[in-house]
């Protein structure tokens, strides 16, 4: 609920979801809040109408979704790789879980998007990237490090397939757009291919 609150005013000045111009991101401080919420109280919220219930579910990206599917993973390997390549190892420890993570993410995406559903029903697996960030990845996004910020640009080709619900409409290009106002010239190859997903309709 309180995502659909925060997404629900439109994409703020300065405010790119995970970090901001002027420090930490208001939406982080409240991802904050709902974690400490679900560590103490999980079993209290969990019941009742909040009960989780079991969702359709397909195990099989459907064959014109599979094209897609292969080319945004394809992308994050090379990803994978330049950070193998041209990060420290305590850097790369980090920026590795975050590129899995978010190639799991965009699987069950599409396992979804292949049930015909979008918009609102992606919220809770494109959430889920966010919410599983280990704080130290966090911290790099936040202090503009150029492959955090490459990783997140890919989770913005999420938000994409949001935007067909009014909440989400915009925020795919708004989060991508400071992304790249914070990425210096010659990283900016690495982020053609959301830009591309992006701004194509």
């Amino acid at each position: 609920m309180i995502c659909l609150v925060y997404f629900g005013q439109g994409p703020q000045p300065g405010e790119y979801l995970i970090f901001s111009d002027t420090g930490r991101s208001e939406f982080l401080a409240l991802m904050c809040g709902v974690k400490s919420i679900l560590h103490s109280k999980r079993a209290q919220i969990f019941t009742g109408v909040l009960r989780p219930k079991g969702e359709d579910r397909v195990e099989v990206v459907s064959q014109p979704l599979k094209l897609e599917l292969s080319e945004h993973l394809a992308r994050l390997d090379e990803i994978r790789q330049l950070v193998q390549v041209q990060e420290i190892d305590s850097e790369r420890e980090l920026y590795t879980p975050a590129i899995d993570s978010l190639s799991s993410i965009f699987e069950e995406v599409y396992k979804v998007r292949t049930l015909g559903k979008d918009g609102i029903n992606l919220m809770h697996l494109v959430i889920a990237w966010i919410y599983r960030l280990r704080n130290p990845f966090i911290c790099l996004v936040e202090a503009k490090n150029p492959a955090a910020l490459i990783i997140l640009a890919h989770w913005c080709i999420s938000l994409k397939y949001m935007g067909t619900s009014w909440l989400m409409a915009g925020w795919d290009k708004h989060v991508l757009s400071g992304i790249s106002m914070s990425l210096r010239g010659d990283y900016h190859q690495w982020i053609e291919w959301p830009v591309k997903v992006i701004h194509d309709s």
